[in-house]
């Protein structure tokens, strides 16, 4: 878990239930990925998190030498003017094609989060458990996030903030004063929520 997530509820109250495969993440925080990674929860042994483990180690063992993309300028403004972006974001296990890693030798930001898609589709016993596993959506945790944390909370944010609705909040390391303003989402999670 990461350092920027809030509980709101004791893992025990949430989390086993959602653990039937022995691998939870929160699900869909984007059209182009599958899961979060910043909430990763596994029993020992789990099918899905040992096989993803295992794919992203052989990942960085066979791509050693690989760069950020945007740190490659001129490829990262051609794939941006060229719409290729897009068409990625369709089908993300493409920038682990020849192009981007052999020819270009670029990988994405989200590399973590295709990889799992990737594994996915190529995998069917990763892919039965991972159908199973009940899923929560990543809308929720960003729901303060997505308001704006900055912004003055909503009624509706702060009638399920006050009811531990959601499980944990997602939060930003990147802090400024503004968002402890009073009546912004930051201030009354800390402050007034009674957590």
């Amino acid at each position: 878990m990461d350092a920027t997530c809030f509980c709101c509820k004791p893992l025990d109250d949430w989390l086993l239930d959602h653990l039937q495969t022995g691998f939870f993440a929160f699900d869909r925080p984007g059209t182009d990925r599958m899961l979060s990674s910043w909430f990763l929860a596994s029993e020992p042994g789990s099918y899905i998190a040992q096989t993803y483990a295992r794919a992203a180690t052989a990942f960085w063992e066979t791509h050693k030498d690989l760069v950020f993309v945007s740190k490659r300028r001129l490829w990262h403004r051609l794939i941006n003017r060229s719409g290729l972006y897009s068409r990625l974001k369709a089908d993300p296990p493409r920038w682990f094609s020849s192009p981007f890693t052999r020819w270009l030798k670029v990988y994405p930001y989200y590399w973590f989060h295709y990889t799992f898609e990737k594994v996915y589709r190529e995998d069917a016993t990763f892919r039965e458990h991972w159908d199973r596993t009940p899923k929560i959506s990543a809308d929720s945790p960003h729901r303060l996030w997505n308001q704006g944390l900055a912004t003055p909370i909503s009624a509706e944010v702060k009638k399920e903030v006050d009811q531990r609705s959601d499980p944990l909040y997602k939060l930003t390391w990147k802090v400024n004063d503004d968002m402890f303003s009073p009546g912004s989402g930051l201030e009354y999670l800390l402050y007034h929520s009674g957590h």
